[in-house]
């Protein structure tokens, strides 16, 4: 299945990623997996600790509101979310559906409903058992993010229909 086939469901809402900001901070050679600091490779037998503590004090900095501040919460090393495990949430309701070309309809009884992406299906169980997660298909590049292993339920009234 395509994202360009039919049927197709249009939603509308908001979502949030818990998307790791740490390998984006150019010290990290993702195809040899090394590690920079200060154009030196770190040794991989240093404690991770001391690594992080010297990420946190690299400038620029910025505070929470993600100003410039010589004296922020943040370093621009490490993002504002270093330590994110690559989750992705979403709070949306189905707003029309399309099962051919050009034919819209937001009267389709799915719209109305809310949605979530969840993870692997799992068959045993038959249900799904974790988050649909964020990753970067190159991670050299700002613009190749997507979704793994999701599939979309569809909620009316807090019960799955």
């Amino acid at each position: 299945m395509s994202i360009l086939d039919f049927p197709r469901l249009h939603f509308g809402g908001f979502a949030r990623i818990h998307a790791p900001t740490g390998h984006k901070n150019g010290l990290v050679d993702l195809s040899t997996n090394t590690v920079y600091l200060n154009g030196d490779r770190v040794d991989p037998e240093s404690p991770i600790s001391e690594y992080h503590e010297a990420l946190h004090r690299l400038e620029p900095r910025f505070n929470a509101e993600g100003q410039f501040d010589p004296d922020g919460a943040f370093s621009m090393a490490m993002g504002w979310d270093f330590g994110g495990n690559g989750h992705f949430a979403i709070d949306a309701k189905i707003v029309s559906a399309q099962r051919q070309p050009f034919e819209v309809d937001e009267h389709d009884p799915v719209v109305g409903r809310s949605i979530d992406l969840w993870g692997h299906y799992n068959e045993y169980l038959g249900t799904t058992f974790n988050r649909a997660r964020v990753f970067d298909c190159d991670p050299a590049s700002n613009w190749t993010t997507t979704l793994s292993n999701w599939s979309i339920d569809v909620w009316e009234t807090g019960t799955l229909s």
